[in-house]
């Protein structure tokens, strides 16, 4: 889903720089201790959005076997159902 609700990556990112710069301390005027616990926290943040995409991919995966064994039982529209 490239973009998402956003439109693009690049408007999701300069929305994000915005509310940034609105909403904190430019960094180095935060003290050692404030930035070491954000630096733990994106990187706490980081692993779970990698072990969140990771479980999407093989969502996706498992979605697009499925699909493939429906359609091989589907009968194609040129086809006649075969009688019992």
């Amino acid at each position: 889903m490239p973009g998402g609700a956003w439109g693009s990556d690049i408007t999701l990112r300069s929305e994000a720089e915005r509310t940034l710069k609105s909403s904190m301390l430019p960094p180095e005027e935060m003290p050692t201790e404030d930035a070491q616990r954000l630096i733990h926290e994106l990187r706490v943040h980081q692993i779970e959005l990698e072990m969140q995409n990771e479980e999407l991919r093989n969502i996706q995966t498992q979605l697009e076997e499925s699909r493939a064994r429906y359609a091989d039982l589907k009968p194609l529209p040129s086809e006649e159902p075969v009688e019992a």
